[in-house]
């Protein structure tokens, strides 16, 4: 009785303390015992080491079988009961699916069960037997005794432990003071809570305990930064209260059984001068003295000379405060006023020693307090107040380690600023929540950025990607808004537009989408005073900048997009209009100016009026008065040394000659000059360049006078080499000189450099009426195209009429029709945009010609007038026929593009070669190269070579493999050509495209996963070991576990094609899954291990014989398989077992009458089973395994996989009969089941 009462007792607290874990797919690992008992009786113990309790089982007898049947899947090895019970048992089998085991019983015997723990104890007795049914073991009934002894305990042990978690909470409060820290630290007995809040000068700490918290120590020698301290209990929590100095930083953090404050206060209030003389004014401190902490905020500094420790001064501390007076006691300028100020230090040398001022009711007395009853001190703590705020909630109770409760909105409102280079252009985004408003504008080499929002800005991307293009990148925040500014490090145009509440900024050489112009209007008011006014739609705010470099400040008046700005500067007597690319900036050069927001205008105006004229008004500051002079640095008249014909040419000519053959040696440098300048102005830029290089010889000081610079930077660009005029006009002292703008302005645009000709245009314009009617035209010309190309077709109209037609060149008037074609186009007038066309088509101006056709073609393609083939046509013979500028790269890339259209993707990428081989440096290159990685990358990856011929898009590949993307898109792209070529059995071609991944392109997982399908390739192709090779090569540590699985399982797939099952089994032992199952099977079939091979197909179709579902195709052909393998093995046992549970669904199908032959008795083999077994043989295996892996691991390609001869083996005939057209064809069948292991 007393064992049957420990025995219950045991099991119940065993269930309710110990981890009764039940596998999920993995089978219970179990062990199998055996004996014959002296009593004539067999005992069969089944022992589970990894569990506590028994699980779920049946066990029955039945026809002399033995089975015992679990609830879950169990791992336990029986091959060794028929020898141990031969008198009792003849075959041991556990079932394939590890649900059940049977024994196979020589006579009729009774069963009886006994449970013990984790034992599972069955008797085979006699069917005579008389009598009680045998014992358990003594071993075992002592074993359950201690683990029921060893339950009671440990249910006292944690009962006790229960009620030592009700132990009285204690903290203890220790202080550590450092140079320039002091640390608090809360030391508790047992686990705590903790909320921290700081608001302003107080600080709250509060924990989940009520407990008792000593601050005597602490209020009595005040740490500095701390000006008072108290705590008490509320609702059962501990609330500790600090009030802090001004500028102490704090900080809060958990370390085990502690919570630790630092207070940290502000060094740099500290005043280093009164310290060093309060230092040295202090008495020699008594030995009975107690030292007192320095209150200042600021440890004392090294004076740098050498001292005893008895000579080292003290700091005399500050007084305490005064919870009544609320006044501070802090002397220490007093003390260095005079030696009678410090002579009270000494006399109260020995005063008693501070009480504690917590209470508010008193002063508390320091020894060497000074009298400072003047001076105003913080007051104390308001604990009523502070609880007053707190139950208001004022104040919150936060973890200084958990993120603010509006973490999450202040993340969603961060803006950063999202920029990209392409080329030589810089394009920034910044990506607001909501639509901002704003202003661009530009200043000098600056551009700035105004937007009305608080929201973060983050522009650390945007300096990385400027890179040396910027000098710098600032970012300067006021109340409710912000400003940008960015310092250009050289010439740029500067292009913004509003998409979706996002801002745009592009920076480059041109401007990608110009802003609408705003115009500066001149009004009256009713006073008769003239204002100005800026019509722009919804203006926001008017915000004022400061200019860190000029020091004078900026007006700029922001508003909604789209774009609209200032396109150009403008200069009036009391301002001047900043150039703008979204909104008005003005400079105000008049303290009365007023900028205000009127409605939908900008209203600037004075207390008496403008001071504004018609003329400037109308022309803005382009026509300015120029005061010319000759011999002024910088300066050149040519205008006036032009002569009115030829005769006068010749005589003026003469007389300069004759005046250099008529001065001495080593004076000629003025003469020759002056011949240089005549020649200058009448465009005989060789002759003048002759005469310059003979005056730089003359006086080699010449070559840095500015005057002589313009001159040959001039004389240069007339002889058609603007690259070398550069480096003369560049020059610093030519920077602000008007005549050198004149000159740059037509060498960058001969160069298309259009930023830096934007920029020096409107200088350039003031002076260009003093200069020949030729090069004023060639300047006009240079202007216009820079404004065509800034899309600018408003100002480039007007400079363009500006151009004198009766006097210039063939050449110009080609690059003026051609400008003009290119603005009626823009304008949407395209026939006369083709008028002006084909006049320049038809002009001796082949360069400009060709340019001309180019544009007329896409005008007609553009408007429908030809299509796509005859458009091809054309521009393929422009190609051809002109080449060598950037007229050949625009006529390519368009060429290119109608290609990709028409589907022709080789000739399209050898447009793009030739435009490579052209000029690889050329915008327009780049751009095309993009295009086309964009196309490459769409046939390969986006599956649009699926529709080309496999061996047509493997050359295509082959021949243009430059354009294949870095990283993991480009091996995306290989991977899938890969599968494409094998799904056409070009398996030698995709075995070297993924060899050349593998050991030039890839590192990491990444090479180890192309590996893998490089070696499935190989199995394919029959080269198992190639596949083991390759493997080998590719191996490493720490790879992710579905990519192990991947390479482990074809790994063993290649050792048993190899021969070596053995070890194929081995690297599958433990992996789970039905690719291996499936694998597991064939390597045992290839062994020739026939009856484990049957027990794992078996095993594979699980429950499937007990449930109303007919089975798939592949299943009945695995259920076929298995009953052929356990015949083939002479295992009648398992052959009755199959028969028994698949015999009634294999009935209905195509493979019944061969699962009725594989079937029968192993001494009824006949002639039809040979038939089926080689029915089966006919079926590659490799194949369904291709077919799984494909399933499993590759991506979706068109097309089944193919078997490793190349070819798919035909099954036909009566074997088709037999095995089913499922598993003839290597249909996988089935749902999948998810890898394990």
């Amino acid at each position: 009785m007393l064992f049957a009462l420990a025995m219950n007792f045991a099991l119940a607290v065993l269930l309710v303390f110990m981890n009764v874990g039940v596998a999920g797919a993995e089978p219970l690992r179990a062990t199998m015992t055996a004996t014959a008992e002296e009593g004539g009786y067999g005992r069969l113990v089944l022992t589970f080491p990894e569990r506590s309790l028994l699980p779920q089982y049946d066990a029955l007898v039945a026809n002399n079988v033995l089975r015992v049947t679990f609830h879950e899947p169990i791992d336990v090895d029986v091959g060794d009961v028929p020898a141990r019970l031969g008198d009792f048992v003849s075959i041991a089998r556990q079932d394939p699916d590890g649900m059940a085991v049977r024994f196979a019983l020589i006579r009729d015997l009774r069963i009886n069960t006994m449970e013990a723990g984790e034992k599972l104890f069955i008797d085979l007795l006699p069917s005579g037997w008389d009598g009680p049914p045998p014992r358990l073991p003594d071993s075992v009934i002592e074993e359950l005794a201690k683990r029921a002894e060893a339950a009671l305990k440990k249910a006292r042990a944690l009962e006790q432990a229960r009620l030592r978690g009700q132990t009285e909470p204690k903290v203890d409060l220790r202080i550590g003071s450092h140079p320039t820290f002091t640390r608090l630290s809360f030391q508790w007995n047992i686990a705590f809570d903790s909320a921290f809040i700081r608001e302003e000068d107080i600080v709250r700490v509060t924990f989940n305990h009520d407990a008792s918290l000593d601050l005597s120590d602490l209020r009595a020698h005040l740490p500095p930064g701390i000006v008072d301290a108290t705590s008490f209990a509320d609702d059962g929590k501990l609330k500790f209260l600090l009030r802090l100095g001004e500028g102490v930083n704090v900080r809060a953090f958990r370390e085990d059984n502690a919570y630790v404050v630092d207070v940290t206060p502000d060094r740099e209030n500290g005043d280093p001068i009164n310290q060093l003389i309060d230092a040295e004014l202090a008495p020699p401190v008594s030995p009975d003295a107690r030292d007192v902490v320095e209150t200042t905020g600021r440890p004392a500094r090294d004076s740098g000379e050498e001292k005893t420790a008895g000579q080292t001064p003290k700091a005399q501390p500050e007084a305490k405060l005064s919870h009544r007076t609320g006044q501070s006691t802090s002397g220490k300028r007093k003390a260095a006023d005079g030696s009678k100020s410090a002579e009270p230090v000494a006399a109260n040398a020995a005063a008693k020693t501070p009480q504690s001022a917590g209470n508010g009711e008193g002063k508390g007395h320091n020894p060497d307090e000074r009298d400072v009853s003047g001076e105003p001190v913080p007051s104390a703590i308001d604990l009523t107040a502070l609880e007053n705020a707190k139950r208001s909630n004022v104040l919150r109770e936060v973890n200084p380690e958990s993120p603010p409760e509006d973490y999450g909105e202040d993340a969603r409102r961060f803006v950063g600023a999202e920029a990209r280079r392409i080329g030589n252009t810089v394009r920034v985004v910044f990506p607001f929540s909501e639509p901002v408003s704003s202003a661009i504008f530009r200043r000098y080499q600056s551009i700035w950025l105004v937007f009305d929002t608080d929201d973060p800005v983050d522009i650390r991307g945007m300096r990385s990607v400027l890179g040396e293009s910027a000098e710098e990148v600032e970012i300067e925040e006021f109340e409710g808004w912000q400003s940008v500014r960015i310092d250009l490090a050289k010439n740029a145009l500067a292009t913004v537009a509003a998409e979706d509440g996002n801002w745009i900024l592009t920076l480059g050489e041109t401007i990608v989408e110009p802003s609408r112009p705003l115009q500066i209007k001149r009004n009256v008011r009713n006073d008769g005073g003239t204002i100005l006014h800026v019509p722009i739609k919804e203006p926001q705010h008017v915000r004022r900048l400061k200019d860190p470099f000029v020091g004078d400040e900026i007006v700029a008046v922001t508003a909604f997009g789209p774009s609209r700005g200032l396109i150009k500067p403008q200069a009036f007597v009391e301002l001047d209009a900043l150039m703008s690319a979204h909104g008005v900036a003005l400079r105000k050069k008049a303290e009365y100016l007023d900028v205000k927001i009127d409605g939908d205008a900008v209203r600037i105006e004075g207390p008496r009026g403008l001071h504004l004229s018609n003329e400037h008004l109308q022309q803005g500051t382009r026509i300015l008065e120029t005061i010319i002079d000759p011999d002024q640095p910088g300066q050149i008249n040519l205008g006036a040394l032009m002569t009115a014909s030829t005769p006068d040419f010749l005589t003026r000519a003469k007389n300069l000659q004759f005046k250099i053959a008529s001065t001495p040696e080593g004076e000629r440098r003025g003469p020759r000059m002056d011949l240089a300048r005549f020649y200058l102005a009448h465009g005989l830029a060789q002759e003048s360049l002759a005469m310059m290089h003979l005056a730089a010889e003359d006086d080699p000081a010449i070559e840095r006078d500015a005057s002589f610079n313009l001159m040959l930077g001039a004389a240069q660009i007339l002889a058609g080499r603007p690259k070398v005029a550069e480096n003369h006009l560049n020059r610093p002292e030519l920077r602000n000189s008007p005549d050198a703008a004149v000159w740059q302005t037509i060498a960058s645009a001969t160069l298309s450099k259009w930023n830096e000709a934007r920029l020096t245009y409107p200088r350039g314009s003031a002076v260009i009426g003093n200069y020949p009617v030729s090069v004023e035209n060639e300047f006009n010309l240079s202007a216009a195209e820079t404004l065509v190309e800034s899309n600018d077709f408003g100002e480039a109209s007007q400079v363009l009429s500006e151009v004198d037609p009766s006097a210039v060149s063939p050449g110009q008037a080609a690059r003026y029709d051609l400008l003009r074609g290119r603005i009626a186009d823009a304008s949407g007038r395209s026939r006369e945009a083709l008028t002006s066309f084909d006049l320049v088509r038809r002009s001796i101006d082949r360069p400009h010609a060709a340019e001309a056709a180019y544009r007329s073609l896409r005008i007609r393609y553009r408007d429908g007038e030809i299509g796509t083939s005859e458009a091809i046509e054309q521009l393929a013979g422009l190609a051809t026929s002109w080449r060598g500028d950037e007229t050949e790269l625009k006529t390519l890339r368009l060429l290119s593009k109608l290609q990709v259209k028409q589907g022709n993707y080789r000739a399209a990428f050898e447009s793009m070669k030739a435009a490579v081989l052209a000029d690889p440096d050329s915008p327009t290159t780049r751009l095309l190269q993009e295009d086309m990685n964009a196309v490459f990358a769409s046939l390969y990856l986006d599956g649009k070579a699926n529709g080309m011929d496999p061996v047509e898009a493997l050359a295509l590949f082959y021949d243009f493999r430059e354009l294949t993307p870095v990283g993991h898109r480009g091996d995306a792209m290989v991977r899938h050509l890969a599968s494409r070529l094998i799904s056409v059995d070009l398996l030698e071609q995709a075995a070297e495209l993924l060899q050349h991944q593998v050991e030039n392109r890839l590192k990491g997982a990444a090479r180890a996963q192309i590996a893998a399908d490089l070696g499935v390739v190989h199995l394919m192709n029959g080269k198992p070991e190639e596949t083991l090779r390759v493997l080998n090569r590719t191996r490493q540590a720490q790879l992710p576990r579905t990519l192990t699985r991947q390479r482990n399982i074809v790994e063993a797939r290649a050792l048993t094609e190899s021969g070596r099952p053995d070890l194929a089994l081995e690297i599958v032992r433990n992996m789970r899954g039905e690719d291996v199952e499936r694998l597991r099977a064939d390597t045992y079939w290839a062994a020739g291990r026939f009856r484990d091979a049957g027990e794992q197909l078996e095993e594979m179709s699980g429950s499937r014989w007990g449930d109303n579902v007919p089975l798939s195709d592949r299943e009945r052909s695995d259920v076929l398989r298995a009953a052929v393998a356990y015949s083939l093995a002479e295992d009648q046992f398992s052959l009755d077992r199959l028969r028994t549970k698949f015999a009634p669904k294999m009935a209905d199908g195509p493979q019944g009458k061969a699962f009725e032959v594989a079937t029968r008795p192993i001494n009824d083999r006949g002639v039809e089973f040979l038939s089926v077994a080689d029915s089966l043989e006919q079926v590659d295996s490799l194949d369904i395994f291709l077919s799984e892996y494909q399933r499993k691991y590759l991506r979706p390609a068109a097309g089944q996989l193919v078997a490793r001869s190349g070819k798919k083996r035909e099954v036909t005939g009566e074997a088709k009969d037999v095995i089913g057209p499922a598993a003839a064809a290597g249909d996988s069948g089935g749902a999948t089941a998810a890898p394990q292991g």
